[in-house]
């Protein structure tokens, strides 16, 4: 069974929307996980409240960041698919056929390690390695054997703009490709300053992320 697992924090009013998404634009079977970490606008006892439904479950962790979130997220979730979405993720049933069914059948190739929307990823600049395909965590489907394949994320990119670089690297050296299909899905957020804006951090995580992969 698919998971689709989101992080969240003081976002209660963004994710209703996203779920509500999911469930107009897919005919398909799925689990929701929604890790919440330290809310304090209400939003974990909304959280709590979803989870009355049958198929969404709540994790409530310490206040240390989406990263820290996903990585437990994930290591909640010990068989299936996972889809990592942000809260503020809308996807909308224009396309032909159900979009999670083409993910799906997608994830049946043995070659995949990773399958994302259109706009679902970017292309590194020479900070990582350059001309580098890479999927964003912000709506990316993971395949199992590319869980089985690789660790989590890495925590040493945090606070973040790098650690999405870094794992779809190393699926793809474990021997799986990215795989976009063609649909769009709306990021709310697209426009705002990100936290991976910094220069520094950018580059500092850059660094590491050359000096771990032996690349010059």
């Amino acid at each position: 069974m698919l998971t689709v697992l989101y992080w969240i924090k003081n976002s209660g009013d963004k994710i209703k929307d996203s779920i509500r998404s999911l469930q107009n634009s897919t005919a398909e079977d799925y689990n929701i996980l929604i890790v919440e970490s330290g809310s304090t606008d209400g939003t974990a006892e909304y959280c709590d409240q979803l989870a009355t439904y049958l198929n969404i479950k709540v994790l409530h962790t310490k206040p240390r960041g989406p990263l820290f979130g996903l990585h437990e997220g994930i290591n909640a979730i010990p068989q299936g698919d996972i889809l990592l979405i942000h809260d503020d993720v809308i996807v909308h049933p224009i396309y032909r056929g159900d979009w999670l069914t083409i993910m799906k059948r997608s994830a049946e190739e043995e070659d995949v390690g990773l399958i994302i929307p259109s706009n679902g990823g970017a292309i590194s600049g020479p900070e990582y390695q350059d001309g580098f395909i890479w999927a964003g965590t912000w709506f990316t489907y993971l395949t199992r054997r590319a869980l089985n394949k690789v660790e989590n994320i890495d925590l040493k990119f945090a606070p973040g703009m790098g650690e999405d670089i870094d794992l779809t690297y190393r699926i793809n050296q474990a021997g799986l490709r990215t795989k976009i299909e063609k649909f769009w899905v709306e990021h709310h957020r697209h426009g705002e300053k990100p936290q991976d804006a910094d220069e520094k951090q950018i580059k500092k995580n850059g660094k590491y992320f050359r000096k771990k992969h032996g690349i010059k």
